[in-house]
């Protein structure tokens, strides 16, 4: 999209008769940019980062995960040096891509190539997701993390939870919110030095009604507010990933129609109410 909110020019990418889906997309520090996500391969979905210029021309490629297994890369973020991190799910330290995930943390050169890889998870072990990156002041890695694992008091297991790592992929930190009753993690940095998660819960309200949830973390990632630390619970692997260049892997320029360059706005105020705070 152009400044003023025309449309410059569209692209699809992807596999013929395939399922691509692209959930991150960054602007490198370069200029051009960054998109992540997963595609179909080897018999079922593999993580991929791909590079393209500012007109959307592919400059390189990499699909990461291995035969029959899950792997999907729901967010992206760039390193200081241009180094890249990427994190989402997986299912390869499993027996099969219908098995619960893992969480996993990569860092990549700005190439694509793997620096390292981390996968981890809580225990109980049960099904997760890393849905979002946080690069901090000192260049630690803040993974936002829609969980079941860790213990719970909910019927329904899914918590929020974020995990802090250093640079090189060591956990420092592992917290919980809520134990229960809460989903869809996203994680953002504050001017702070803290931290904003955002999701939706219904552990303040009943099972009955699903409410918009806000938690302001300080930068040790408390919010003062039923959390756990789970640290000591959290299982961290290394384990490679196969990486290979997915072929065919095509760039189709899609014509949209042309749009008025303003529209006029409508909006609609919902009557919003604070149900809880801690």
């Amino acid at each position: 999209m152009r400044s003023d909110g025309s449309l410059g020019w569209s692209k699809t990418y992807g596999t013929p008769n395939a399922y691509d889906e692209a959930y991150a997309v960054r602007v490198a520090s370069d200029g051009n940019y960054l998109l992540a996500g997963r595609y179909t391969s080897m018999g079922t979905l593999s993580a991929f980062i791909m590079k393209t210029d500012t007109a959307g021309n592919m400059l390189w490629i990499g699909s990461y995960g291995d035969t029959l297994q899950h792997m999907s890369i729901l967010d992206l973020q760039e390193m200081p040096n241009g180094d890249l991190i990427a994190g989402g799910s997986t299912t390869l330290l499993k027996p099969n891509f219908q098995s619960f995930s893992d969480n996993f943390i990569m860092r990549l050169n700005a190439a694509g190539d793997t620096i390292w890889t981390k996968i981890f998870f809580g225990s109980p072990d049960r099904f997760e997701n890393v849905s979002s990156i946080v690069i901090d002041n000192q260049q630690n890695i803040i993974a936002g993390v829609a969980t079941a694992s860790y213990p719970s008091t909910a019927i329904v297991q899914n918590k929020n939870a974020v995990l802090k790592f250093d640079a090189q992929g060591q956990l420092l930190k592992a917290i919980t919110y809520n134990s229960g009753y809460s989903h869809y993690t996203r994680v953002s940095a504050a001017p702070d030095g803290g931290f904003v998660l955002s999701g939706f819960s219904n552990a303040y309200t009943g099972p009955q009604e699903f409410r918009t949830l806000l938690l302001k973390l300080d930068s040790t990632l408390s919010s003062g507010c039923q959390e756990t630390n789970v640290t000591a619970l959290t299982t961290v692997q290394s384990k490679p990933f196969k990486v290979v260049i997915p072929t065919p892997f095509l760039a189709v320029v899609v014509s949209l129609p042309t749009m008025p360059a303003t529209l006029t706005p409508i909006f609609w105020i919902p009557p919003y109410v604070l149900l809880f705070r801690c």
